[in-house]
């Protein structure tokens, strides 16, 4: 009787064993099961706004050991992406590039150290003529510098051919000194804005090169100031060959000593900023002296007519104003760092050139005008 006993306890022991082995095996199986549904098989709320041809080939890629980013969160990635982030992602790949290609004030050389106040967006120097000519293709605290005045460039370009085509043709007793002292205008305006285009592309370059260009933007603002008071003592004193060729003559002379004196290495420095923009205000405001002889000898009426003073007056303002602002480092010395890329005051000091010289344009040409319809009369002391 025990002995039947032991051996029903034995089949018993045998058959719960293999039972327990059975619901082993089941639950491994459903957890495998699981775990390959999982893998297989994202949730769909993951997946519903995306189709086969928002993935890309790199978000297929097999995860990388130690990277526990799924497949689900990747299409999340894209899916917000496509919904809404891509703005914020561009935004941040824009000022990442713009980091990879520049350098911050304290990263660069003492030759290039200009304005405390522009803090980052710093071309690095490459001795290269090529490679600064490739960043005119990306942002950096000189772009703006560059193609404001390369665009004034090509608008004074036009603007000769324009005066070539339409304005001298519809006036009949224009003379070969009006379309001089014009284009003697137009062609000042050309060269400084060219040459102030050449400097801040190529001022990356090597010291040297930089020293040798912002020389040659200094000479390109002379012949800018020579350039706009021609034509104006030209219309002031149009009768009296005398005294518009006297005052033409001593703003030549004053515009060669300026030039000695811009040559100076010292010119260059930027403890010297005041003292260059004051220069070259004072240049310019020279030529206020003629304009006042005129007013005395012709009358105010005369005058305001003969210059179209109404044109003048913005352009001088421009021209002050932007020098103003140039010289006091506004607004980046109020913000530093703000304004490194767009809006510092070097930009907007070439923004104003670029408008005082259009008004000036539009001046001359009125003037021009106005005077021959008075022709033969012309004004007597």
């Amino acid at each position: 009787m025990q002995t039947n006993l032991s051996k029903d306890i034995g089949n018993s022991n045998i058959n719960n064993s293999e039972k327990y082995r059975k619901q082993e095996n089941n639950s491994f199986e459903n957890s495998t099961k699981q775990k390959n549904t999982k893998k297989s098989f994202p949730d769909s709320k993951h997946i519903k706004s995306i189709t086969y041809s928002d993935v890309r080939p790199g978000d297929l890629k097999y995860r990388k050991p130690g990277n526990n980013k799924s497949f689900a969160e990747s299409l999340t990635t894209i899916s917000n992406a496509k919904n809404g982030n891509s703005e914020n992602a561009f935004a941040k790949k824009s000022t990442a590039l713009i980091k990879s290609k520049t350098i911050s004030y304290n990263e660069i050389p003492s030759w290039m150290k200009d304005n405390v106040y522009i803090r980052s967006g710093y071309r690095k120097p490459n001795q290269s003529f090529v490679s600064c000519l490739s960043s005119l293709g990306y942002l950096h605290n000189e772009f703006i510098n560059v193609w404001s005045h390369l665009v004034g460039v090509v608008l004074f370009i036009v603007l000769m051919f324009v005066t070539a085509i339409f304005v001298f043709p519809s006036i009949k007793t224009i003379s070969i000194y009006d379309v001089l002292v014009t284009y003697i205008f137009l062609t000042g305006a050309v060269v400084c804005l060219l040459l102030s285009s050449i400097y801040h592309l190529f001022q990356c370059h090597s010291e040297q090169v930089a020293n040798n260009f912002i020389k040659c933007d200094y000479i390109g603002i002379i012949l800018l100031i020579i350039g706009s008071c021609v034509p104006a003592f030209f219309y002031a004193f149009y009768c009296h060959n005398f005294l518009k060729t006297l005052y033409i003559s001593m703003m030549v002379v004053f515009g060669i000593l300026t030039g000695i004196f811009v040559m100076t290495p010292k010119f260059s420095d930027s403890e010297w900023i005041t003292i260059r923009a004051s220069t070259f205000v004072l240049m310019a405001l020279s030529g206020i002296i003629p304009l006042v002889h005129s007013s005395i000898s012709f009358g105010i009426s005369y005058t305001y007519k003969a210059l179209q003073i109404q044109y003048l007056t913005p352009m001088a303002l421009f021209y002050i104003a932007g020098a103003l602002i140039y010289g006091a480092r506004i607004p980046e010395r109020w913000f530093p760092g703000k304004f490194d890329i767009y809006f510092h005051s070097h930009q907007i000091f070439h923004f104003f050139v670029v408008f005082a010289a259009a008004f000036h344009y539009i001046g001359v040409i009125n003037a021009l005008h106005w005077t021959h319809k008075l022709a033969p009369i012309c004004p007597a002391f």
